[in-house]
């Protein structure tokens, strides 16, 4: 009996057990016995699509083994569920909103550096004539602390998200910062001379300017980061979502506020013990 997979990615699978209904595997069977194949370590599809041309075929136990029957190019959703985004956790992303040592100061436009480690292997673009059309979809949404306003700008990709090297410029496939969504959308995996280049890592990070700090020294909420096979720019929708965020927030810590100038006190007499009118003034 063989069960098989074209691009089954193997991780050591290991075949424990070819049972009936009733038990172990008997030395003989009725005809029309429901059989069950149990593997480990089998590694489930890198896309969260359903897994498809799988086949299984009996033979006979003849030296030279005859084929008995066949099904060819099945698909597989086990247990009829669906596959889901695998999480990205918070220590595998990694930021910056000011220089080494410094806080951002509320109220100021910051370059924000974010860079996401995959939890999961993404696939690279083939230099091959004829191979499959390969890409991952980066989406950011901001956090409503945040503001990021319409217009020209310039990014910076590395890791996945470069188009050349380890970083270089980037063109996001899609920003939309005036709608009730904030967000930028980055195309990535597409630079064929990182096929199959071990060294790489799955990570993508984009460092983006004129982001607005928050009105005062707090956390923001959660960022929305989103990993899609594919994405649909006209509904701003990914599809075949790889992997996800869930409570990934910039920390009040990273900000800093600003100080009061020009402090100026005025009193309505100086005649000690008297109760009288101060005056504050100073410059926010």
């Amino acid at each position: 009996m063989a069960a098989t997979r074209s691009r089954i990615y193997n991780y050591n699978i290991n075949y424990d057990a070819i049972k009936t209904a009733a038990g172990a595997m008997p030395s003989a069977f009725a005809t029309k016995e429901k059989l069950t194949i149990e593997c480990s370590h089998w590694r489930n599809p890198v896309l969260p699509e359903i897994a498809t041309t799988y086949s299984i075929s009996t033979f006979d136990f003849a030296a030279a083994p005859a084929l008995i029957d066949a099904a060819d190019d099945f698909s597989v959703v086990p247990g009829g569920g669906k596959y889901t985004a695998s999480p990205i956790a918070d220590q595998d992303i990694t930021y910056s909103v000011a220089p080494a040592g410094t806080k951002a100061p509320i109220q100021s436009l910051s370059t924000y550096t974010i860079s996401i480690d995959s939890p999961v292997p993404l696939e690279v673009a083939s230099p091959a004539a004829g191979a499959p059309a390969v890409a991952c979809y980066l989406e950011v949404e901001f956090p409503r602390e945040l503001s990021v306003a319409a217009g020209s700008r310039s990014y910076t990709g590395t890791g996945l998200l470069a188009t050349t090297g380890t970083s270089s410029p980037v063109t996001p496939v899609l920003e939309a910062f005036s709608g009730p969504r904030a967000l930028v959308v980055f195309k990535g995996c597409a630079n064929t001379a990182l096929h199959g280049e071990r060294k790489v890592s799955a990570a993508l990070g984009f460092e983006m300017p004129n982001v607005k700090n928050p009105y005062a020294e707090q956390a923001t909420s959660a960022f929305s980061i989103k990993i899609f096979a594919s994405y649909d720019i006209a509904t701003k929708t990914g599809s075949q979502e790889i992997a996800a965020t869930s409570t990934f927030a910039i920390p009040a810590s990273a900000y800093g506020s600003g100080a009061l100038t020009g402090i100026k006190v005025t009193a309505g007499s100086l005649v000690v013990q008297e109760a009288t009118t101060h005056a504050f003034e100073f410059t926010v």
